[in-house]
C-alpha cells in the first residue's frame, strides 16, 4: 500500500541528536561554505538541518516505485 504523504527529508543526523546542542532559542548552529574560503554560520531549528532531499530515493526508478 502507498503512503499518502511520503517523506521528502531523509535526515542523516536525527534531530533529537541535534537537539542536545540547541541554545535558550531552539537553534543549533549550522556552518556551510558557499564559496571557496568562505564560511557562514546561520542559526537553525533541527529539524531544518542535518537532511537530505530524498536521500534515500533509489535512482533510475520511476517516481512512484523510488
Amino acid at each position: 500500500m502507498k503512503k499518502p504523504n511520503p517523506p521528502h527529508r531523509h535526515h542523516y543526523i536525527p534531530t533529537s541528536y541535534l537537539e542536545r546542542w540547541a541554545g535558550p532559542d531552539g537553534r543549533v548552529c549550522q556552518f556551510s561554505g558557499p564559496y571557496r574560503n568562505v564560511v557562514v554560520p546561520t542559526r537553525r531549528h533541527p529539524e531544518a538541518t542535518g537532511f537530505l532531499e530524498r536521500g534515500y530515493e533509489l535512482q533510475k526508478f520511476e517516481p512512484e516505485l523510488a
